[in-house]
């Protein structure tokens, strides 16, 4: 967590931000708008698969970043399947691109949100 305040910090005083919050409520309103903008587009999700999703956004806002291989070894995935789990709910060829997306939207420049 204390990279992803980094990122918050540096934004800030870079201008990139009007105001200096915790990357985590960053997060979770990016990720509401990143699911907003899912639903105009066609794409639902399970609840299965939005419990998934708010894992992973839970874990970019601590670490900036979530990768294949953080499916498999960090435990609150783990422990709901690993990969495996996340391939059957998002498709094997959909996952790399869904993690790299909600990585860039999440933490992301302002013009993400």
């Amino acid at each position: 967590a204390v990279l992803a305040d980094m990122v918050s910090l540096v934004r800030y005083a870079l201008g990139h931000s009007e105001t200096l919050q915790p990357m985590s409520a960053e997060a979770v309103a990016r990720f509401n708008l990143w699911v907003g903008r899912e639903k105009r587009a066609g794409r639902d999700y399970t609840d299965e698969q939005m419990r998934w999703l708010a894992l992973i956004r839970d874990h970019v806002a601590a670490n900036v970043e979530v990768t294949l291989d953080d499916l498999q070894e960090v435990p609150s995935f783990a422990d709901e399947g690993g990969r495996i789990a996340a391939n059957r709910l998002f498709g094997r060829d959909r996952l790399p691109g869904l993690l790299e997306e909600l990585s860039d939207t999440l933490i992301g420049g302002a013009e993400a949100a």
